[in-house]
C-alpha cells in the first residue's frame, strides 16, 4: 500500500518551478501577505474582523490604521525594505498594526518572546540588528536596563499610558501626516518575519519566514476548518510570538475573511464566557487549554454550543484526556497540524474523523509538503521504522538569519532535518517518539535543555546537571532538572527553582528538581538523559 497524503478540499494543488525544481502549491494564492489584508478589505471591509476587549474595528479600520503607521515608519523614521522592527507585545491588536504596519513598507518584523527575560531579549534584538523596538509599557522595565546593548535600535516606542523618558509613544505612529506611502515591490520569497526558535549552542536561531509560506500555512488552516466568511468567529489566545499566534490565527484569520477575537491574558473563566458571548466557532490551541475548559467549576454553566472545530498541536495527546474532552464536548470536532517555526506550520494534518483512531499519530503530510523518514545515513526508512523527520517543499524556509553553520547543517538540497524521531506506517499516518535535540515541549512551548542546564551551572553550589522532559497527562512534557552539588553545599528543590525563575521565562523553570550522587555516563562520558529519564520519572 503507498502512504496516502492529507486530501485539501477548498484548494487546488499545482505544480510551479520554485527554486530550480517543481513544487507544490495552492493556485489562485496571494503573493503577499499586504494582498492578502487587501483582498478582505475589499471584500468585507464593513464586516467587524479584530475584537479586543472595548476595540472592535472593521477591517477597513484595521488597514487605515495600518496605512498611517507605514508612512510614518517610512516616512519620519526611515524605515526600508529589509530593515528590521523587533516588536515585543501582547496578544492583542496593536502586534498586529505594527506587524502589518511594517510588512506594509517591505520591513521585516522580528516578534519577541513576551515572557523572555531581559538577556534573552538583547540577544534576539542584537542578533536580528533591530533599527526600530516596539513594545507594551508592561515590558519596558524588563528591556530598559539592557538599552545602551541594542547598538542597531534607533527609535524605541511604547504603547501604554505613561511614555518613559527617552521612549517615543506607539500613537504617535497612528497620527494623520500628510505626504504617500512609497510602494514596494514584494516577492513571494520576500522576508517577513525573522522568529527565533531554539538552537543547538543554547541561542536561538532566527528563522527567514516569508510571504508564500505565510500564505500557504494560511490556506491549508483555512481547508481544515471549512471556513464560512458569513457564520465563522476566530479565537486567539496563542502568543503573537508564536506561528501559530501571528500567522495561524492572526493572518489566517483575516485570509478567511472572518472576525477574531484576541485574548490578551488567559484566564479559563474568561475564555469560557468569550466564547459563549462572542459565538465563537473555530480556535487553535494545545490539548491543555481544553482540559483546563472542562475542569472548570463552573463549566456547565456556559453555552458552547457554537465552538464546532478546534485545531490542537504542540504536545502528546493523552487518551484518558480525549476522552474526556468527547464526552464534556460532543459538538467540537478535533483536528491536529504539526509543523515548526522553519515550514511556517501545517506540514502534518490529522483530521476529526481520523483522530480517535490515531492518537498516536499526528496526521498524514500536507499535499504542500514532501516527508521522509531517514536513517543516520541518509537512507529512507521503511514503514513502522524510526529516524529522523525531513521535510522539503515550497513553504519551507531557505536558510537561518546570519547563520550559515546551522543552515548548512539542517537544509541539505531543500531538505529540513527537523530533529525530531519519528515513523509513518502503510497508512501514510506519521508518528512522533522523540525529539533528537533534547527539546522538551511543554504544553506548545519548546524548551532547548541546554538552555536551562547553562543557568543552573552559573549558580555556584552547583557542580553538574542535566535537564529533560519528564510525561505529564495535561502538558505532554514538564521540566524536570537532575542536581550534582558540589562537595560540602546544600540547596533545596525551592532554592534551586527561585533560582532558575529569575534567570528564565517562567516556563522553562523545572517543576521538578532531584538531587543525586552521581550523573550516569556512557563510555564516552556523555551524560546519558534517557536513563535518568525512565529511571527518575
Amino acid at each position: 500500500m503507498k502512504p496516502s497524503n492529507y486530501v485539501c478540499r477548498r484548494y487546488e494543488v499545482v505544480e510551479e518551478p520554485i527554486g530550480g525544481r517543481m513544487q507544490k502549491v495552492f493556485k489562485g494564492r496571494p503573493k503577499n501577505v499586504n494582498e492578502v489584508l487587501r483582498n478582505t478589505v475589499a471584500g468585507y471591509g464593513d464586516r467587524t474582523g479584530f475584537i479586543s476587549g472595548e476595540r472592535r474595528w472593521t477591517f477597513r479600520e484595521f488597514s487605515d490604521k495600518v496605512d498611517r503607521i507605514a508612512l510614518a515608519l517610512q516616512k519620519e523614521y526611515g524605515i526600508r525594505k529589509g530593515d528590521r522592527v523587533a516588536v515585543l507585545m501582547g496578544t492583542d491588536l496593536d502586534f498586529l498594526l505594527a506587524f502589518f504596519g511594517t510588512t506594509r513598507i517591505g520591513g521585516i518584523i522580528v516578534p519577541l518572546n513576551s515572557r523572555f527575560k531581559g538577556e534573552e531579549l538583547t540577544f534576539e534584538i542584537r542578533n536580528s540588528e533591530a533599527t526600530i523596538l516596539i513594545l507594551d509599557r508592561e515590558f519596558w522595565e524588563t528591556v530598559e536596563p539592557y538599552r545602551k546593548e541594542w547598538t542597531t535600535v534607533r527609535h524605541v516606542f511604547v504603547n501604554g499610558p505613561d511614555t518613559p523618558a527617552g521612549a517615543l509613544s506607539f500613537d504617535a505612529l497612528l497620527q494623520d501626516r500628510e505626504g504617500k506611502i512609497e510602494e514596494v515591490p514584494a516577492t513571494e520569497d520576500d522576508t517577513v518575519m525573522i522568529m527565533y526558535t531554539s538552537g543547538t549552542t543554547g541561542h536561538p536561531k532566527g528563522a527567514m519566514q516569508f510571504h508564500r509560506g505565510m500564505i500557504e500555512a494560511c490556506m491549508s488552516i483555512d481547508d481544515l476548518y471549512g471556513t464560512d466568511a458569513d457564520k465563522d468567529k476566530a479565537l486567539c489566545i496563542v502568543p503573537m510570538f508564536h506561528s501559530t499566534g501571528v500567522i495561524m490565527s492572526g493572518l489566517g484569520s483575516i485570509l478567511m475573511g472572518i472576525p477574531c477575537v484576541y485574548m490578551r491574558q488567559f484566564k479559563t473563566k474568561d475564555m469560557l464566557a468569550i466564547i459563549e458571548r462572542e459565538k465563537i466557532t473555530v480556535a487553535i490551541m494545545v490539548p491543555a487549554i481544553l482540559w483546563l475548559m472542562i475542569n472548570h467549576a463552573e463549566f456547565e454553566n456556559y453555552d458552547l454550543g457554537s465552538f464546532r472545530i478546534t485545531c490542537i498541536g504542540g504536545s502528546p495527546k493523552s487518551p484518558d484526556v480525549f476522552k474526556k474532552i468527547r464526552e464534556k464536548l460532543p459538538g467540537l470536532k478535533l483536528t491536529e497540524a504539526f509543523g515548526m517555526t522553519e515550514t511556517h506550520t501545517m506540514d502534518i494534518i490529522l483530521t476529526d474523523e481520523e483522530m480517535d483512531g490515531h492518537l498516536d499519530a499526528v496526521g498524514k503530510p500536507s499535499p504542500l509538503t514532501e516527508v521522509r523518514i531517514v536513517d543516520e545515513s541518509g537512507k529512507e526508512c521503511p514503514p513502522g521504522v524510526a529516524g529522523e523527520l525531513t521535510f522539503r517543499g515550497s513553504k519551507i524556509i531557505p536558510r537561518y538569519w546570519k547563520n550559515e553553520g546551522e543552515t548548512k547543517r539542517l537544509i541539505v538540497d531543500g531538505w529540513l532535518y527537523t530533529g525530531d524521531i519519528a515513523s509513518r506506517n502503510e497508512e501514510g499516518y506519521v508518528s512522533i517518539h522523540d525529539r533528537k535535540k533534547d527539546m522538551i515541549n511543554r504544553g506548545g512551548e519548546k524548551i532547548f535543555s541546554l538552555e536551562v542546564e547553562n543557568v543552573l551551572y552559573k549558580h555556584p553550589g552547583i557542580m553538574e546537571a542535566a535537564v529533560v522532559g519528564v510525561p505529564d497527562d495535561v502538558f505532554g512534557e514538564q521540566v524536570k532538572a537532575f542536581i550534582v552539588l558540589k562537595p560540602g553545599e546544600r540547596l533545596t528543590e525551592d532554592e534551586v527553582k527561585s533560582y532558575c525563575s529569575r534567570n528564565l521565562a517562567d516556563y522553562k523553570v523545572p517543576k521538578y528538581v532531584e538531587f543525586i550522587g552521581e550523573m550516569p555516563r556512557n563510555p564516552g562520558g556523555k551524560v546519558m538523559k534517557q536513563t535518568l529519564k525512565i529511571a527518575r520519572i
